[in-house]
């Protein structure tokens, strides 16, 4: 299971979203499971792409701090043209 789910490239499947499609990407300051570099060099591909990063948060910012995760989500869907989604 870990080769098969925590070592799993999303690489591709990123590559195969429709262009100009507005994505959230949210990760914590120190996820040991899926490392804040992996989503970084996915940031980095996809310049349009918004990543909010909770501060010593792990794999599970929403389970760590549902406020924080619901503020980062309203935003983005405020700053978000919905026609996009």
């Amino acid at each position: 299971m870990w080769e098969c789910v925590y070592r799993y490239d999303l690489a591709d499947d990123a590559a195969a979203l429709a262009p100009g499609l507005p994505v959230l990407l949210l990760h914590g300051e120190h996820d040991a499971t899926a490392p804040l570099e992996g989503v970084e060099g996915l940031r980095t591909a996809h310049p349009d792409w918004s990543l909010r990063v909770l501060p010593g948060g792990d794999h599970h910012p929403l389970l760590r701090d549902p406020e924080w995760t619901l503020r980062e989500v309203s935003a983005f869907l405020a700053t978000t043209d919905a026609s996009r989604l």
